[in-house]
This record gives C-alpha cells, sequence and structure tokens, in this order.
C-alpha cells in the first residue's frame, strides 16, 4: 500500500491511480438517464444520448416512479435503450439503480432535462486515453432556458476555474474542487464500483457530492475545454434555485446537504486511509463554501441546526480561513469580502442576513455586490 509523503513539489502518492482504470480501444460508455415526471424533455434527452457521434455508447434510462407519460415515452425507443422501471426513490437511487442495469467502461449520470452535445461522448474517451488511470472528465454546461435557448451563462460559471490533473492533494487538503452538476461528469467504471451505492437516504437529491469528491481520490480527473451539455433551467428543478428567499422548504434542503457533506468528508478520511495509509485531517474546518452554508443555517434557522456549534465559533473560523486559505484564486479583495460576509451574518437582522445567504447561491446577486465594492476592497488590499 502507497504511503503519501509530502514533497518540495506537493504529495506524492506513490502510484497514478489507486484502482485500475484504464479504459480499451473503443469502450463501451453507459449513458445512464433519471427521469421523475419530465416527459416534455425526456425525449430530446434520450436522443442526444442514442445520436452520438461516437458509436459504442449504451443508453440505460431509469423511470423513478413518475406518474405522468414519461413511460409511455420510454417503450417507444424499444429495445435500443434499457429500461429501468422503480418506485419513486431520488435521484441517488435513479443513479445506483442505472448502474447496476448498465455495462460500460465509463459511466455518464444524465439528468432528463438535460441535453447531451453531440460530440461529448467521443470527446471523453479521448480524455481517459489520453493518460492512465483517469478517474473522472468533467466539463461545463451550457445554461439553457425551457425552449433550450442559450442564456449567455453556464454552470459551473466561467469564472470558477475547473481543474485537471491529480486533485488528489486538494481533495486531501479541502475536502472538495470545482466540479459540475451530475449531466456534466463522466465517471471511470471501476471507481464507481468502490464507491457505489450512493447513500440514498443522505444525498437523494444531490448525488454529485458523492460521486465527484470521492471518485477524485482514485486518481486524475480532466477537465475538457469546451462544454458538453446543456442544463436546462425551468422552473421545476429539482435543486436549482431552491433557496429563494431562504424559506423552510429551502433550509430544509440545505440541511440535508450540509449532513450529506459532513457524510462525504467523513468517507474521504477513510478512502484515503485505505488507500493511502495517511491520516487524513478533518476537510470540514477548511471548506469555505460548507463554513458558508453552515452560518446560513445556523443563522436564519438555529433550532434545526444539525451539528452543535454557535455563530459566534463560526464567525471566527470563518474569518479565520478566508484570511489563511491557501487557495491561490482567493485574491486579498475576495478575502475581505469573506470575511466582511461574516461579520455582517454575525450581526445582522434575520431579513439582510436572508438577503447575504442568497448572494452565495445567485451568482448574479455577488457580481452586482462585486461591482460595487470591488474599487473599495481593491484599495484596502
Amino acid at each position: 500500500m502507497a504511503r503519501i509523503t509530502k514533497e518540495s513539489q506537493g504529495y506524492n502518492f506513490g502510484h497514478e491511480a489507486a484502482v485500475d482504470v484504464g479504459v480499451s480501444e473503443s469502450p463501451l460508455v453507459s449513458v445512464a438517464i433519471s427521469n421523475y415526471n419530465y416527459e416534455r424533455f425526456l425525449g430530446e434527452a434520450v436522443d442526444s444520448a442514442l445520436n452520438q457521434t461516437y458509436p459504442n455508447v449504451e443508453v440505460v434510462v431509469v423511470d423513478d416512479g413518475s406518474t405522468d407519460g414519461s413511460r409511455e415515452i420510454i417503450a417507444s425507443y424499444g429495445d435500443r435503450i434499457v429500461p429501468v422501471l422503480k418506485g419513486n426513490g431520488g435521484q441517488a437511487s435513479a443513479c445506483n439503480a442505472g448502474f447496476r442495469a448498465s455495462k460500460g467502461e465509463i459511466t455518464i449520470f444524465f439528468d432528463a432535462d438535460d441535453v447531451l452535445l453531440p460530440d461529448t461522448v467521443g470527446r471523453v474517451v479521448e480524455a481517459f486515453r489520453s493518460r492512465t488511470g483517469v478517474a473522472k472528465v468533467q466539463y461545463r454546461q451550457r445554461i439553457v432556458d425551457t425552449s433550450g435557448r442559450y442564456t449567455g451563462r453556464n454552470q459551473l460559471p466561467d469564472h470558477v476555474r475547473m481543474q485537471s490533473g491529480d486533485l488528489r492533494p486538494q481533495v486531501l487538503e479541502d475536502g472538495q474542487y470545482a466540479w459540475p452538476s451530475t449531466s456534466g461528469n463522466a465517471f471511470a467504471s471501476a471507481v464507481l464500483r468502490r464507491i457505489l451505492p450512493i447513500p440514498e437516504d443522505l444525498c437523494r437529491g444531490f448525488p454529485d457530492i458523492h460521486l465527484c469528491n470521492l471518485s477524485a481520490i482514485f486518481g486524475p480527473v480532466i477537465t475538457l475545454d469546451e462544454p458538453g451539455s446543456l442544463y436546462r433551467i425551468h422552473g421545476r428543478n429539482a435543486y436549482y434555485g431552491s433557496y429563494g428567499f431562504m424559506n423552510s422548504t429551502s433550509l430544509d434542503k440545505l440541511r440535508k446537504i450540509l449532513v450529506a457533506v459532513a457524510d462525504n468528508h467523513a468517507r474521504q478520511r477513510r478512502l484515503f486511509k485505505e488507500l493511502y495509509s495517511v491520516e487524513a485531517r478533518n476537510a470540514e474546518p477548511r471548506d469555505l463554501h460548507f463554513l458558508c452554508e453552515k452560518m446560513i443555517s445556523l443563522k436564519l434557522d438555529h433550532r434545526n441546526h444539525p451539528f452543535g456549534e454557535n455563530l459566534l465559533s463560526l464567525f471566527i473560523r470563518g474569518c479565520v480561513l478566508s484570511a489563511i486559505h491557501p487557495d491561490p484564486n482567493l485574491y486579498k479583495y475576495v478575502r475581505l469580502l469573506y470575511i466582511a460576509w461574516f461579520t455582517v451574518m454575525l450581526l445582522a437582522p434575520k431579513p439582510l442576513a436572508r438577503s447575504l445567504a442568497e448572494m452565495v447561491y445567485y451568482s448574479e446577486r455577488r457580481g452586482r455586490l462585486y461591482g460595487k465594492l470591488l474599487p473599495l476592497l481593491r484599495w484596502f488590499s
């Protein structure tokens, strides 16, 4: 078993990948589509997977207990797809079922309201074959409206740097890295066999927390230069925009995400111990976004906050981490903005705190705030 050592150039894990994740000359790629009451979008999603320029594609369609006409649409494809019909259990459950029914060396979990661009699978295969032991390939998604018109924005936003290469040191240090939503990722099936099943009770609507952060522990991640799919915003997305106005429903979802992330951190520590004989530190104190979300949960609904802590301790931890975080992309003025955010969240009445909380999730609102404060913050920094 390899042991991690700290060298002048960073961490040396002793080998390229923790499992044999090499792919064949022309690997079968499984696109596992998860559907729940998306009959108006389902056909476009399935067609986009079937019409890839790369020929060796298997399309698995999991219907998660739909009550609309989805199952009739699935039946119309006959033997062109692998149908999986099940009761409603959530997106994580659908991903687990889709993987069990798949046979590919590479797996793409895909949402039924999204669209896969025609050459994406081919580019994914090229990336997996470009180096040894690739665990995951990821790509941005173009955000489109209900009718499929491009909004000019991407998921993840263009200003967020998506890294390529061995991200294990970053996961070891910070517990996370920048990854897109579920439809923006392709996984080595050999890695998925080590980290699945996704815990369905914890990750019901957000399987990407489990999939993305754990898969990177097994080997390199490659980010494609161009977007690979369309991410549709239509008002009924399961989790996009669910934080609006920070009401009781959205706060309940936030608490579930916090518990899922905490579970993910614990699983990371166990994997680093199992694979590399290293006692990984708890990632939570170094995950700045996680601390922001905990601050929101505790400030806006302290009675139901899932962890035993207080606002003052979160404020101190958030300010200290903002100041000393090793991420080179956190420029001085951004660090000052984080410190100001934690300070106001500590002191503000709830109506103002709700507005500040929404800035964490809505890039447009952050952009307006940055535009107003940027000259001042740069002057101070």
